[in-house]
Order: structure tokens, then C-alpha cells, then sequence
């Protein structure tokens, strides 16, 4: 078994229940490593991407169980990282909250479109955040989103992708 899927096994037991693996996709380092600072003393496993095309790289090769993306980034939108998701057959189906400065309407129309799991607009505060990421991965101790022993949302996107379901 590997080394991480050990310490999740152990943090799983440890907390009663699932831990969410999380990966925080922001261009700007420093709110980047903050979010999964702030998602890692929640009890979650937390990444950290500031390039578009690396997280994409990341997600098809380890994919998490919610995805927390900037929209405005050097390169690749988060929009753009959103379509190419969504038009992966394994990872179609993984949430993702996009965190942005933007807060006009055609961008939160866009996002919706292309299937964003939630929107939240930086500035606005932590509890709005908050509330989506327990929307979708719930928090450790209550056993994620569903009852105990149940998997974490990503995990049927993470084996589908396994079982050869996502794209290379």
C-alpha cells in the first residue's frame, strides 16, 4: 500500500470518517498555500497548484475529491481548466468550487454553463467558502457528505479514472 494511502487510512480512522482530498488551484501563491492551510487544519488533505496546466496534470494523475480554482489566471483560465474537466469522461463529474475575484453576471453564467459545482467571490469572506466546501465534501468528523463509511465525492471519479475511464 502507498505511504498516502496509508496516512489516509489512519487520518480516516483517527477521524471518523473520510478525509477529503482537496486541491486548491490559485496563480497567487500566498492564497493558495492559505486555503490549504485553512482546509488541512479542518482535517483535509490539501494541495496546492498556481499553474493552470499543472493542476490539470495533477488532477488526471491523482484526482481529488473537490477542486477549489481560481478563474483568473496566466495562460488557462479557470474556465478553460473547467471545460477541459468537464469534457473528461472520469473527471466530468468531480466538483468544483471556482474562488474569484470576478463578480459579474456573465462569469457567473459561464461557470454555471460549464458545470462549476459552486462560485464564490473572494473578499466576500471565509463562511461563504466555507460553505461550499462543506456542501461538497462535508467535514472529517461528521463522515463527509454521507453517513459513516461512506466515500468522499471524488472517489468514484478517482476509480473511474483508474479503471481507464479518463482521458491521458
Amino acid at each position: 500500500m502507498p505511504a498516502a494511502a496509508t496516512f489516509t487510512t489512519i487520518r480516516q480512522s483517527l477521524l471518523g470518517g473520510p478525509v477529503a482530498r482537496v486541491l486548491v488551484v490559485d496563480d497567487n501563491q500566498d492564497t493558495c498555500e492559505l486555503l490549504a492551510r485553512i482546509l488541512r487544519r479542518a482535517g483535509h488533505d490539501a494541495a496546492c497548484q498556481t499553474s493552470p496546466a499543472g493542476a490539470l496534470d495533477h488532477i488526471r494523475r491523482d484526482v481529488p475529491d473537490l477542486v477549489i480554482l481560481d478563474v483568473m489566471m496566466p495562460g488557462m483560465t479557470g474556465l478553460e481548466v473547467l471545460r477541459a474537466l468537464r469534457a473528461e469522461k472520469g473527471l466530468a463529474a468531480l466538483p468544483v468550487v471556482l474562488f474569484t475575484a470576478l463578480s459579474d453576471e456573465k462569469t457567473r453564467a459561464e461557470a454555471r454553463r460549464l458545470g462549476a459545482s459552486g462560485y464564490v467571490v473572494k473578499g466576500t469572506g471565509w463562511t461563504e467558502l466555507h460553505a461550499e466546501i462543506q456542501k461538497h465534501i462535508g467535514a472529517p468528523s461528521s463522515g463527509g457528505t454521507g453517513s459513516a463509511g461512506a466515500s468522499p465525492p471524488g472517489e468514484a471519479a478517482r476509480r473511474e479514472s483508474d479503471a481507464g475511464g479518463g482521458s491521458p
